[in-house]
């Protein structure tokens, strides 16, 4: 009796060890999710051009008239360089509400495909692990626009920072 309970024993140690050499199998199962994301480009670098007033040699900036022309250019480069950071920022501010109003489309109804600039975040069997945006024609042609003006208003700066303003034409 005491022959078979160890025998009983060894065979049930052994038979553990021999059903269970593979480890447990795991499926890994991939949904794509509808998720907001916003694609707002970089701003243009927005470089203003030396102050007329720092630029003035000494033997100028000892006399008035020269000094309130530096001054006036000075301002004239202020106004312009600011306005063309207020068309930035209104740039933005215009993005900013289009995508608003998409996250709150999508968020109201969310069982629909994504349209604008929301598409599947998520990976897929085929991607696993790189996540990708699909966008619609739509936004597609959306975000060309964008990036041309951005280019256009980068080109503006540009301009500013070179232009040149001849004193002897201006009326002060």
């Amino acid at each position: 009796m005491k022959n078979l309970i160890v025998l009983f024993a060894i065979l049930l140690l052994v038979g553990c060890n021999t059903t269970g050499s593979q480890p447990p199998r795991i499926d890994v199962e991939y949904q794509t999710v509808l998720t907001p994301v916003s694609n707002v480009p970089m701003p243009p670098p927005t470089e203003c051009p030396d102050d007329a007033l720092l630029t003035l040699d000494s033997e100028k900036a000892k006399n008035d008239g020269e000094v309130a022309k530096a001054y006036r250019i000075a301002i004239l480069q202020l106004r312009e360089c600011s306005a063309l950071r207020q068309k930035v920022l209104d740039k933005y501010r215009e993005i900013a509400t289009q995508d608003a109003k998409k996250i709150e489309e999508f968020t109201s109804n969310n069982n629909s495909v994504a349209n604008g600039p929301f598409g599947s975040a998520g990976p897929t069997a085929d991607n696993a692990g790189t996540p990708t945006v699909k966008f619609s024609p739509e936004e597609q042609q959306r975000q060309l626009k964008i990036d041309s003006q951005l280019r256009k208003m980068e080109g503006e700066f540009d301009d500013l920072v070179n232009k040149t303003y001849d004193i002897d034409d201006l009326d002060i």
